[in-house]
């Protein structure tokens, strides 16, 4: 059963340069930094009353944040949802015809996850 939205995420060019922007216009910050070099990404977590925005740099130009940065630009990445079952969830989705993508256990990540395709979920890639 899905539970609460975890986050939202925000694809930048630079985190710096939009944490920045955050605080100047909504006085949020963030709180969390990280690297994760298997995936080419860079992030930062911005608290935001019970939800948090991730802003996602890309750190490897031939990962697939960039690619969507360069052909896309800036702007929502994904929305990502709790469940207290991943399993169970796939398989559900999976039941239904949706479009998913199970990755690997990610090591700087403490739970697994699957990504719903824009496809299925109307233009929105849904975690």
């Amino acid at each position: 059963m899905i539970m609460r939205l975890s986050h939202i995420g925000h694809v930048v060019r630079s985190i710096r340069e939009t944490e920045l922007v955050y605080q100047r216009l909504f006085n949020l910050n963030a709180t969390r930094r990280n690297s994760i070099p298997e995936a080419g990404v860079n992030n930062a977590f911005i608290p935001c009353g019970d939800n948090l925005i991730e802003l996602l740099e890309p750190s490897d130009s031939n990962s697939i944040l960039y690619k969507y940065l360069e052909r896309k630009g800036e702007g929502l990445y994904h929305i990502s949802l709790v469940t207290d079952d991943i399993e169970a969830e796939a398989n559900a989705l999976k039941g239904k015809g949706v479009q998913i993508i199970e990755e690997k256990p990610c090591t700087n990540l403490p739970f697994k996850r699957i990504w719903v395709t824009p496809r299925s979920a109307r233009g929105v890639l849904m975690e």
